[in-house]
């Protein structure tokens, strides 16, 4: 440990994968089964892959491919609180308790995974709730603007010399907020 419990904190990979372990015992199968049972076929996303970790169970950090448009489905579900054309799908109290910031900075919060964050369009504050993936893949959910934006890229940067996230960041600062301002 670098630091006592609760004093510093690290995005790291190893948490999903521990998420991911404990999801797989409570629902009693791999996550990939249980995530198409109680999330892909409910939202109707029936073309997805995820890769496999050498002990042949899904990355639940990394591996799911997903079309853009069945990732903004995800978004809409988190957006509507957990419901999918008037079927709740996810409860509204976890999709609430999941996005709540749990790490304050003064740069970002994250949530459960999530990142959240805000922008300042013409003198108003808009938060938002990311979801992000190696190689600039993410998704944007903006409840003030009833809002899902998805931008996939390829930005796969093996030497760490560059910002995976330029992609995303570009279409949120250029376009989408820009035209939320009026600009």
């Amino acid at each position: 440990m670098v630091a006592e419990p609760g004093q510093k904190w690290r995005y790291n990979n190893g948490v999903a994968e521990l998420i991911g372990g404990a999801v797989q015992k409570a629902a009693g199968r791999r996550l990939d089964e249980f995530a198409r049972d109680a999330l892909f076929e409910p939202l109707g996303i029936t073309d997805w892959e995820w890769g496999q970790m050498a002990s042949s169970n899904p990355g639940a950090s990394w591996g799911l491919r997903l079309r853009p448009r069945d990732l903004a489905k995800i978004g809409q579900l988190i957006l509507d609180h957990g419901a999918w054309h008037g079927r709740q799908i996810v409860s509204a109290e976890w999709i609430r308790e999941m996005t709540l910031p749990r790490v304050v900075t003064p740069k970002f919060s994250y949530a459960y995974l999530w990142w959240r964050d805000q922008s300042s369009v013409d003198g108003r504050n808009i938060e938002w709730i990311k979801g992000s993936g190696w190689g600039g893949q993410c998704l944007n959910i903006i409840p003030d603007l009833a809002l899902v934006v998805v931008v996939t890229a390829g930005v796969y940067d093996y030497e760490g010399k560059g910002p995976q996230n330029v992609a995303c960041d570009t279409v949120m600062d250029k376009s989408v907020l820009r035209a939320a301002s009026g600009n």
